[in-house]
């Protein structure tokens, strides 16, 4: 047999591995393909090819490397081109497709110019392609060609541009499945796009039948059309490259083509274009045009926008109209984001064609966003297309007779529980209609930018906040909500607690509804009902908005304070009651830092005020803080009470203590620079100012003496690569986060270090990378220096099988020493400590390396306490006090 190509240095490292030279069963991972795609990608960008262009012009490259990979590589840049499109016509003549190749052949560069340019792209595009073994791919009988050719069409090219919506992988090969397309089918795509569907009911046949069946199959079995030439051409080449170059796939529009008339088939698979303009043909007259080229009996599986399933007018015809002459088998919502850039939330359809939709039968609802078990899924609706009944799992799957209501709706978001409930819950818990204990108002406020900044919270569709977008002066009185406190929910089913009157959007995706509680209800009862609402948000979307029909069919279990589920508390996103997301849910009293100053302010009888920085505000240059007073009760376990909201001038305060964590955002920089306004007014510790010019890893740099060897870029560069190679291992962090958050260590041996260092890049901007310091799996060091003095010290070891030694991924304290080493550092960082206003600070150290300076909220003084017997807390509240006497004196 003639060579194909050199094994590159992963498969002969799997050979001897293996003792055994058969390579059969060699599997690429998917990430091979994705770089490639990428690097040939960038190659054609960098000879100037239009990234509309690159799909077609890499399609004729793999075609013509399907012959053999003997193409000159002296020839000039019109030469190379005419051979490329030569030798891809000779395969399209072979498969009797040579009509296609005016939609791929590569068009010679207009201007000399860019000759050189583009001959050198081709030349290294080829070059890279060689690299895949194109023809011992093709004799491998693995899908090799096919999925490069995937990953390149949904990374490498302008598929936006040029119409390509790729159907994901693993629900094309989910709806064959589910189909159970067999040779004996006769499939159809009428809008096939570049293959997906066809491709993956070919794969399939092709492992369960014979050569002569699956040639039978080829030419008997499958049918597409597709109304773009060039998509319709990418698509016949995604068929060659699986084997099978004779497919029906044709080219034209199907609702007016000529071809297929008289063809009947038996199973339909599909994503239609989505109309994204009023212009646009509608999802569901694909569909019928599908069911009409179906036998009876036959199933048809559809990717559509959700709102075909639960919009009215138009939408509720076609699905009263459909029902009558077919049967909606199953509707599963996919998963958000599928489609991405394209913002349509999405589901899939099962239609049995030509059966009179039963009202009393039960199709099957399924959520497949909840639960990433494709296969549980794949499983359940196997066995409901075979009349099987299935076991109940109502938060992944239910069957359940379509509502034949005025409403029609189809969606399965309007049939589907928010979790699983045992038999004991079910009798426990008995749901009762939201309007049981709820008013459902409409609010109704105009534009957002028609009013002018004031003191009245706007409630809009935001996660953040509280919900609330802005505050603003009333326009009119009868937009106001004044029955607080009750619950505002958005457009998107988030649930909010409003305890001040306030106005909430009236139109557009942040319409917003106020549930007015019929009877007087404690704030506990308000955060049980809201937890309840968040959980059932997934239910909606843009398109599937909270309206008030929607929320009347919403059921609700009743509150009952010995049986509380903590699942349904934690789905509060309330800053207002932030005692149960930041203080019950985030705060663990045994070992925050934070919550033991609390305790120590309030055993002194200080009152304490929490605000989060987004409640921060600046009113005729005063600044404002909308938060809660709390009180106390119990340090461990954690008693507590929370006082209403209300709005603080923060110059009343004796002191503010800014303990938020990292990151360093916008928000978080604003804050400080609001804060500034008032330092000579209050005492604030640490030093705003000094908090925003100090980021722990970056302060550090000040001292490079106490450094291991570092470099902080922003991309990937010739000095960030001789770094790497001169260090052999290093670790890459984000600059601006904590905890130990995405930390990576990165080795000569690592595979795709740019690629890595690019995700960072583009995930976090700036980084920092230092050398690898390998007695790190020993432990770190953190040292908490109060006004430059060591208040106390632990070290911090990392758990089994992490390098990294923080307390928030794992790490466990132990007593330390404090070494001579670790002396000089402090003392040195002392007067630049003191000099910045930084009271408290916490050091990080490795060996005799200094890593980071924690100026924001540094924790570690529980388990200082509990390791030493002491009481960190007094200390620091001591030097709270001696600051607090010092700014009375200086300021008054």
């Amino acid at each position: 047999k003639k060579t194909t190509g050199f094994l590159d240095k992963e498969l002969i490292r799997e050979i001897l591995d293996k003792n055994n030279p058969c390579i059969k069963e060699h599997v690429v991972p998917d990430e091979v393909y994705y770089q490639k795609a990428i690097k040939i990608n960038e190659i054609l960008h960098n000879g100037s090819i239009n990234k509309n262009n690159r799909a077609r012009v890499v399609a004729t490259m793999l075609l013509a490397l399907l012959k053999d990979n003997y193409i000159n590589r002296e020839n000039n840049c019109f030469s190379m081109i005419n051979e490329l499109n030569s030798r891809a016509e000779e395969i399209l003549h072979e498969k009797d497709k040579r009509g296609f190749i005016h939609c791929i052949k590569i068009s010679v560069p207009p201007t000399p110019d860019n000759h050189i340019k583009f001959r050198k792209a081709l030349l290294e595009a080829v070059q890279e392609l060689d690299s895949i073994n194109i023809r011992s791919a093709m004799n491998s009988g693995t899908d090799i060609l096919g999925r490069f050719y995937e990953q390149f069409l949904k990374y490498g090219n302008g598929s936006k541009e040029i119409g390509i919506v790729l159907t994901p992988r693993h629900i094309a090969r989910f709806a064959v499945d589910v189909l159970n397309i067999t040779n004996k089918d006769k499939v159809l795509d009428p809008a096939c796009g570049t293959g997906g569907f066809l491709v993956s009911a070919f794969d399939k046949v092709k492992s369960e039948v014979d050569k002569e069946e699956l040639e039978k199959f080829k030419t008997e079995g499958i049918y597409g059309i597709e109304q773009d030439p060039e998509v319709v051409a990418l698509a016949l080449v995604n068929m060659i490259f699986r084997g099978d170059g004779r497919a029906n796939l044709e080219e034209g529009n199907c609702f007016t083509s000529k071809k297929f008339i008289d063809l009947k088939v038996s199973k339909v698979l599909m994503n239609p274009p989505f109309a994204l303009k009023k212009s646009d043909e509608k999802e569901y007259k694909f569909i019928d045009f599908a069911l009409n080229k179906m036998e009876k009996g036959g199933y048809l599986f559809a990717v559509i926008p959700s709102s075909v399933m639960f919009r009215s007018k138009n939408f509720k015809d076609w699905r009263v109209k459909m029902l009558e002459n077919n049967t909606l088998k199953a509707v599963i919502k996919l998963p958000d984001a599928l489609f991405y850039p394209v913002s349509v939330c999405t589901s899939a359809i099962i239609i049995q064609k030509g059966v009179k939709h039963d009202k009393n039968a039960n199709g099957v609802m399924i959520n497949s966003q909840k639960n990433n078990n494709i296969e549980e899924i794949r499983n359940a609706l196997a066995s409901h297309l075979n009349s099987i009944k299935l076991g109940q799992s109502k938060q992944q799957f239910i069957q359940k007779p379509i509502d034949f209501d005025k409403y029609l709706e189809c969606s399965s978001e309007a049939y589907l529980e928010d979790k699983d409930y045992s038999k004991d819950e079910i009798e426990a818990q008995a749901k009762i209609p939201i309007d049981f204990y709820f008013k459902i108002q409409k609010c109704q406020s105009g534009n957002l930018e028609n009013y002018p900044t004031g003191d009245i919270p706007f409630v809009s569709n935001t996660s953040l906040n509280n919900g609330v977008v802005k505050y603003v002066v009333l326009s009119e009185e009868k937009e106001l909500i004044k029955n607080v406190p009750c619950i505002a929910i958005n457009g998107f089913g988030f649930a909010t607690i409003q305890t001040h009157p306030f106005i909430g959007s009236g139109n557009g995706g942040g319409y917003v509804s106020a549930l007015i509680p019929k009877k007087e209800m404690t704030m506990l009862e308000l955060a049980y009902y809201a937890g309840q609402l968040n959980l059932k948000s997934w239910c909606f979307s843009y398109g599937r908005r909270a309206v008030k029909h929607r929320l009347s069919a919403i059921k609700l279990s009743e509150f009952k304070k010995e049986s509380i589920n903590p699942n349904i508390l934690s789905n509060i996103k309330n800053d207002l009651v932030s005692e149960i997301d930041s203080f019950v849910k985030k705060i663990n009293s045994k070992s925050d830092t934070t919550w033991l100053i609390m305790n120590e302010l309030k055993r002194r009888g200080y009152e304490l005020f929490y605000y989060i920085p987004t409640n921060l505000i600046q009113v005729n240059g005063k600044i404002l803080a909308i938060g809660n007073f709390i009180k106390i009760k119990k340090y461990q376990p954690m008693v507590y009470e929370i006082g209403k909201r209300q709005t603080l001038n923060l110059e009343d305060a004796s002191a503010i203590l800014i303990r938020q964590n990292p990151p360093l955002n916008m928000e978080y920089l604003t804050s400080t620079y609001l804060l500034e306004v008032i330092k000579h007014k209050v005492l604030i510790l640490n030093n705003p100012s000094q908090i925003r010019n100090c980021p722990e890893k970056l302060f550090v740099t000040n001292f490079p003496q106490f450094c291991p060897p570092t470099i902080i870029a922003s991309n990937y560069n010739h000095e960030v690569k001789k770094f790497i190679t001169s260090h052999k291992e290093v670790v890459i962090k984000p600059i601006y986060d904590f905890g130990g958050s995405y930390i990576k260590k990165i080795s000569l041996r690592s595979k795709n270090i740019k690629e890595i260092i690019k995700k960072y890049q583009l995930k976090f901007g700036n980084f920092i990378i230092q050398k690898f310091l390998p007695f790190v799996i020993e432990g770190d060091k953190r040292i908490i220096l109060l006004d430059g003095e060591i208040l106390g010290a632990i070290k911090r070891i990392p758990k089994a099988g992490d390098f990294r030694a923080n307390l928030v991924v794992g790490g466990k304290a132990a007593k330390v020493e404090i070494t001579k080493n670790d002396l000089v550092i402090c003392r040195t960082l002392r007067p630049e400590l003191k000099r910045r206003g930084l009271m408290i600070a916490g050091i990080d150290i490795i060996g005799n390396n200094l890593i980071e300076i924690n100026v924001t909220s540094p924790t570690g003084l529980v388990a200082i306490n509990k390791l030493y017997n002491q009481k960190s807390e007094v200390y620091v509240v001591n030097a709270i006090e001696r600051k607090l006497k010092d700014a009375i004196k200086t300021y008054g």
